[in-house]
């Protein structure tokens, strides 16, 4: 079974998942993170979204300011490379749909938490990394790193560091076990996660 990913990262992913929207178009990708923040707040805030009106706004957001395909090739590591393009497509597929549906799932824990967004700089691979904190309102403040790729006006997350800890690099490491369980072919990550998330196209 895929083990269930720590409810810290998820909540930090679940932060930029559902507030791309208006952050798209931002010039520069300190101001890209924090009006992911402020949508995120608007977002999480409403309790008057039905569920199907939320998973809609989910996938799309999700598209909108993720490069899935960078992390969905990520995830598979090298046994991506082992796989055929129809493998792929299927594996990005469900894998998009888990993602938003996993998110989905933890909307319920949102309590008024913020998003102070620190500074920005690139780093060694030439992506570019903003440090933030999400604060609230017991307990310490959350150290939240977000990995952007591309350029002022173009920029999409690839990945969120929180506490150090990569969401990217344990998902891949998650993945990577159930594949190898099975002899290093994808096919079978595929169907535990269709198990998951059965509505997925």
């Amino acid at each position: 079974m895929i083990r269930r990913v720590t409810v810290g990262i998820l909540g930090a992913w679940l932060f930029a998942v559902t507030a791309i929207a208006g952050a798209i178009h931002t010039q520069d990708s300190v101001g890209f993170i924090q009006s992911v923040g402020e949508e995120a707040i608007q977002l999480l805030s409403d309790k008057s979204l039905a569920e199907k009106e939320r998973l809609t706004q989910l996938r799309n957001l999700l598209h909108a300011g993720f490069d899935m395909k960078t992390i969905g090739r990520f995830v598979l590591g090298r046994y991506g490379t082992r796989a055929t393009e129809p493998e792929l497509d299927e594996f990005q597929s469900v894998f998009d749909e888990y993602i938003v549906q996993t998110f989905a799932s933890r909307l319920g824990h949102y309590a008024g938490e913020t998003l102070q967004v620190g500074q920005a700089r690139r780093d060694a691979t030439g992506d570019t990394m903003v440090s933030s904190e999400i604060v609230g309102h017991e307990g310490p403040a959350i150290r939240v790193d977000w990995r952007l790729r591309g350029e002022p006006g173009h920029f999409k997350i690839i990945d969120v560091i929180v506490e150090g800890v990569s969401m990217a690099i344990t998902q891949r490491s998650e993945f990577g076990a159930v594949i190898q369980r099975s002899g290093g072919k994808i096919e079978n990550l595929i169907k535990e996660l269709r198990r998951k998330v059965p509505a997925a196209p």
